[in-house]
């Protein structure tokens, strides 16, 4: 539950984007956003990925923010200022009919062909800090040992971060007749159909041929979610939307968007 003190503060972010409340007209919430030209800030690039609000105001002018993954309880603080003053949620459209047919249990998980890269690298980052620690006792200058006790550090932090990206965080989907399933190494995440407004596939803009894949969603509590699914083939997409449509889910996917 958000406080006023919360909304409050949610404002304020806003306003510091040049954003206020009351010249909203209506807003977009989990699309890309492309550059109209004069009417547009930041009008210099558009934005892909996930978390993107996109605010036209009563001028006509459109505003647009990207908040990280990292920040999604400040998009779900932007989403419940954005209900508590009824502004209108323009790509949002509540699907009429709904499917009782039952779904087979599906699976969408494949290994990203990415990972046999991260693990050599993983392989080669662990030879390195094997051999720093290996050559320590050898080390006779203070300036040379620190250096050393430095880069065993950042690389056994590399070492953390490429597992940390590469296993941890990614997710795989089960969808069933009546739930959603986003399952990790350790962990899985239930949502049932009934529980989810609006969801959305993105890709995240790196240097990476095949970019990673993340889902997005609203419940019907408008809080906002946020998965890296880089387990999922993006092949299998738009029969994944054409499943959640049928379960009442307004499903788009947002993957071709350059």
């Amino acid at each position: 539950m958000y406080t006023d003190i919360s909304l409050h503060k949610t404002e304020l972010y806003l306003l510091k984007k040049g954003i206020k409340i009351e010249d909203i007209a209506s807003f977009t919430f989990m699309q890309p956003y492309k550059i109209r030209a004069r009417r547009c800030k930041p009008y210099w690039h558009n934005l892909g990925g996930t978390g993107i609000f996109i605010f036209t105001l009563q001028s006509g002018f459109v505003r647009a923010i990207q908040l990280a993954p990292f920040q999604a309880h400040k998009a779900t603080a932007i989403l419940q200022l954005l209900k508590q003053h009824a502004i209108p949620f323009t790509n949002y459209q509540p699907l009429q009919t709904v499917s009782d047919a039952p779904v087979s249990s599906r699976t969408y998980h494949r290994y990203s062909k990415y990972m046999s890269f991260s693990v050599q690298g993983m392989v080669w980052i662990l030879i390195l800090l094997l051999s720093m620690i290996y050559a320590l006792p050898n080390i006779h200058t203070l300036v040379t040992y620190y250096i050393t006790i430095f880069t065993i550090g950042f690389t056994v932090l590399s070492l953390f971060f490429m597992i940390y990206m590469t296993f941890l965080v990614q997710h795989y989907l089960i969808l069933d007749s009546h739930h959603m399933i986003l399952k990790g190494v350790f962990h899985s995440h239930v949502f049932a159909y009934d529980d989810i407004r609006k969801l959305n596939f993105d890709i995240r803009a790196t240097a990476r041929r095949d970019p990673p894949l993340d889902i997005e969603f609203i419940d019907k509590d408008f809080t906002y979610h946020v998965f890296a699914t880089d387990w999922i083939e993006k092949c299998c997409i738009d029969e994944i939307v054409e499943i959640l449509k049928s379960k009442g889910i307004d499903t788009t996917n947002s993957i071709k968007f350059p």
